[in-house]
């Protein structure tokens, strides 16, 4: 399953990222896949560009200081292609409390154990991510991000 592409998430590198330098034949379906001009963006440029996105950087803010660098370059795809092939992957964020010990009287109290991450929690209550933080406000939660 792949996850919902979002702006607002935060997306990095695995290890796998050697197996796209040292596969000619999956650079140029990479470069096929993620321009959307022609010529096609050279493949050291593309991994120069995958390799800037970073723990603790919205692909919102990556969007932002490399906009002149993604002429040509659609943003989802290339997210998505790297995620597909598994040398990218997005960081999600979860509730944990920020002592080890939570009010079990507190309706999210079940997913505050490091084991549940934004995403399952909002599935599962049918709520926004906002209306979690909501939820959340007040409380001694850290959000951590892996």
């Amino acid at each position: 399953m792949v996850d919902v592409f979002q702006f607002s998430a935060i997306y990095a590198c695995t290890a796998e990222i050697s197996t796209l330098v040292q596969d000619p034949g999956l650079q140029e379906e990479c470069q096929a896949y993620v321009s959307y001009s022609t010529p096609r963006i050279p493949f050291p440029f593309l991994l120069q560009l995958y390799t800037s996105l970073t723990q603790g950087l919205t692909l919102k803010k990556w969007c932002m200081e490399n906009a002149t660098k993604l002429k040509g370059i659609d943003v989802r795809r290339f997210v998505s292609f790297g995620i597909v092939k598994g040398f990218l992957y997005r960081s999600h964020k979860y509730p944990v409390p920020a002592e080890g010990k939570m009010d079990r009287a507190l309706p999210l109290a079940r997913y505050l154990d490091g084991g549940h991450h934004f995403d399952e929690i909002c599935t599962d209550l049918q709520v926004s991510e906002k209306d979690v933080m909501g939820m959340l406000e007040g409380r001694d939660v850290q959000i951590v991000h892996r």
